[in-house]
């Protein structure tokens, strides 16, 4: 009985914890996390190193968030997970190891957390840390894609554009492509403008290869930018202000009329 109603007021204090770092009142989430961080609850470990990591209320120090959420993974956070995997692949306070990286995206990736599965696609397709295996790459991106991860998404249709574990299918580039591009993926806006300009899964179309070249460099992509830059020398001046017409309707309706 006793510790059920210690179980029930940890679990009020951690309610309070997360409304707290949620509104913004970080020295109250530090508070009720640490507490229930020290008594081993993998959630308050997890949301600890998101503090620290970010320096939120107390000094920045990745060396005690990753610590937070080394302990946290170990009890099977999964986004503690990731980012463990995500310190060993980028060699960020440990030294990098694709291997060990992956065996944690591995643990994240198998509780369906969608950004392991996109990172230990990555892994599989540029054999790193693991064999080489283009069908693993496609299984894993297509899984996060089909939770709307758009950086999954654009890698599925650059897998079906080269037919790497899949047969090349341009359509199915083109709607994998499609999603992404629509929240706000740059590269996945790019390669829709590549595509309208030569044809491949869709009619050519120099307007809307414009169009999504201009919104994807309007978001930072420089290759957009330099082709854009490249393209309106082909174009007459009619069709540059119709694809800029466009992409300002597109961006302003958040792309749902692209």
């Amino acid at each position: 009985m006793v510790s059920e109603t210690n179980a029930s007021s940890d679990q009020e204090e951690f309610s309070v914890g997360v409304s707290a770092f949620k509104e913004g009142n970080y020295a109250l989430a530090h508070e009720k996390m640490l507490s229930l961080a020290n008594k081993g609850y993998e959630g308050a470990q997890y949301i600890l190193g998101v503090i620290y990591d970010g320096g939120l209320g107390v000094p920045a120090d990745k060396k005690v968030a990753l610590e937070w959420w080394l302990q946290s993974a170990e009890k099977g956070n999964s986004s503690a997970q990731h980012n463990v995997g995500n310190a060993y692949q980028e060699g960020i306070l440990v030294e990098q190891d694709y291997l060990k990286a992956a065996e944690w995206f591995m643990r994240a990736a198998k509780q369906d957390l969608a950004e392991a599965q996109v990172n230990l696609g990555i892994l599989f397709e540029d054999g790193l840390g693991v064999t080489q295996n283009y069908s693993m790459a496609h299984d894993l991106y297509l899984r996060a894609s089909e939770q709307g991860n758009a950086g999954a998404q654009n890698n599925l249709g650059l897998l079906y554009v080269q037919g790497l574990g899949v047969e090349k299918d341009f359509n199915q580039a083109i709607k994998w492509w499609r999603l992404s591009a629509k929240q706000g993926n740059d590269d996945a806006q790019t390669s829709l403008g590549f595509s309208y300009y030569y044809g491949r899964g869709v009619d050519k179309n120099r307007v809307k290869s414009l169009m999504w070249l201009l919104i994807a460099a309007q978001n930072g992509d420089e290759k957009g930018k330099k082709f854009s830059q490249l393209l309106v020398k082909e174009m007459n001046a009619i069709d540059i202000a119709n694809a800029r017409t466009l992409a300002k309707k597109c961006v302003e309706n958040g792309y749902a009329e692209c």
